[in-house]
C-alpha cells in the first residue's frame, strides 16, 4: 500500500510539474501587439490576417491605435510587449526619461518602412492658402507627440516660416478632419489613411480638394517594431519569432501588393485609390541601418532644438537598438554593430 501510494504522490507530482512547464511555455509564446491604423503599418495588418504569428507558434493578441504615441504609452504601462511607431514617438521618451537605462526602457528591434508621401501637410483654399508664405497668422492642426509634430518643424526650417507666427492647435488624427471641415483651422498635418480620408470627405461634398504642400524632400520617415530590454533578455526567442512573422509579411507585401493593399482597404474601409497612389511610396524591408541611426540622430537634434525635455544632453544612439533577434534570424539584415549574448546588461 505504501508503494503504491508513493507513485501515486509522485503520478501527481509529475503531472503539476508537467502542467506548470507547459503554462510557462505557452506564456513566453504569448505576446500582445500594439499597431496602429497608419498605412506604414500594414506589415501588421498582414501578419495577423495571414497567420504569420501563429505560423511562428505565436499566441498574438494585437490591437490597433491611432498612433505610435499610444502604442509608447501602452508600452511603458507595461500592457503589450510589442508596439509599433515612429520615431518621433520613441525619441520623445528618452529624452523625457528622467532614469535612462533601466530594462523596462523602449528599445528598437527592427526599422519595417521608410517611406516618403505618407505625411501630408493640407491647406483650405478658401483660406486662400497657395504658398507657404501664406501660411503666416494661420491655424495648423497636428497631434503633438507624433511624427507630424516633427514634419511640421522641418518644413518650417526649409522654408523659413517663423514658427511663431503660426498658431499651432494640438488635435487627435481622429478629430481633425472636422475641424478642418468646419473651419476651426485652415491647414493641418496628418498621416495616412487621415489625409486620404479628409480628401474624400471634400470630394463627396463637393468641396475643392485641399491644397497639398510637398514634404517628401524633407525627410524619410521610418516605422519600427519597439520592445523593452527586458523583453530581449528574457524572452529573446520570442521577439525573433515577432520579427520572423514581420519579414514574412514584408515578403508577402513586395509579391502580392494588390493582395496587401486589399487587407488594410477591408480592414479600415479607407478609400481605394487614395491608398493605391501611396503607394509607390512605401519600402517595406525589415532592417536595421545607418540610415535609421541618421533619422534618429535629425529627431534628437530637432528635440534639442525646440528645448523638449533633457534633449541638450549626449544620446548613445545605438545603445537604443537592440539587434540581437533580428540578428540571430537574418545576420545579413543587421548593418550596424551587434553585441554579443549577454553583453548587454540592465
Amino acid at each position: 500500500m505504501r508503494i503504491t501510494l508513493s507513485a501515486i504522490l509522485i503520478g501527481i507530482a509529475s503531472l503539476v510539474l508537467a502542467s506548470s512547464a507547459v503554462a510557462e511555455s505557452n506564456s513566453k509564446r504569448a505576446v500582445r501587439i500594439a499597431g496602429a491604423t497608419y498605412l506604414g503599418d500594414l506589415p501588421t495588418y498582414v501578419a495577423e490576417e495571414l497567420g504569420f504569428f501563429t505560423e511562428n507558434a505565436l499566441e498574438a493578441t494585437v490591437q490597433y491605435n491611432d498612433s505610435g504615441k499610444q502604442n509608447m504609452a501602452l508600452l511603458r504601462a507595461g500592457d503589450v510587449d510589442f508596439a509599433l511607431m515612429a520615431l518621433t514617438p520613441f525619441v520623445l521618451d528618452r529624452i523625457t526619461d528622467p532614469d535612462p537605462g533601466q530594462p523596462d526602457d523602449p528599445v528598437i528591434l527592427a526599422s519595417l518602412l521608410q517611406s516618403h508621401e505618407l505625411t501630408a501637410l493640407m491647406a483650405s483654399h478658401a483660406s486662400g492658402i497657395e504658398s507657404p508664405a501664406d501660411l503666416g497668422g494661420r491655424r495648423i492642426a497636428l497631434e503633438p507627440g507624433t511624427n507630424t509634430e516633427f514634419v511640421w518643424w522641418l518644413f518650417v526650417q526649409f522654408h523659413g516660416i517663423d514658427p511663431s507666427s503660426v498658431e499651432t492647435i494640438p488635435i487627435p488624427f481622429s478629430e481633425t478632419s472636422n475641424a478642418f471641415l468646419s473651419g476651426r483651422v485652415d491647414a493641418v498635418v496628418l498621416p495616412e489613411p487621415w489625409a486620404s480620408r479628409l480628401e474624400a470627405q471634400l470630394e463627396l461634398m463637393g468641396r475643392n480638394p485641399p491644397h497639398r504642400f510637398d514634404t517628401n524632400s524633407l525627410y524619410a520617415g521610418r516605422w519600427v517594431v519597439v520592445t523593452t530590454q527586458r523583453h530581449v533578455l528574457e524572452r529573446r526567442d520570442a521577439c525573433r519569432d515577432v520579427l520572423k512573422a514581420y519579414r514574412q509579411a514584408s515578403e508577402f507585401i513586395e509579391r502580392a501588393p494588390g493582395n496587401a493593399i486589399s487587407i488594410y482597404i477591408r480592414s479600415l474601409e479607407t478609400p481605394n485609390s487614395p491608398v493605391e497612389l501611396r503607394w509607390e511610396a512605401l519600402d517595406f524591408d525589415i532592417s536595421l541601418d545607418w540610415a535609421l541611426i541618421a533619422s534618429l540622430r535629425e529627431q534628437f537634434r530637432w528635440a534639442r532644438d525646440v528645448g523638449i525635455g533633457n534633449a541638450g544632453e549626449p544620446v548613445r544612439v545605438l545603445e537604443l537598438l537592440e539587434p540581437g533577434p533580428l540578428h540571430d534570424g537574418w545576420p545579413t539584415a543587421v548593418k550596424i554593430p551587434v553585441a554579443a549574448r549577454g553583453d548587454r546588461r540592465p
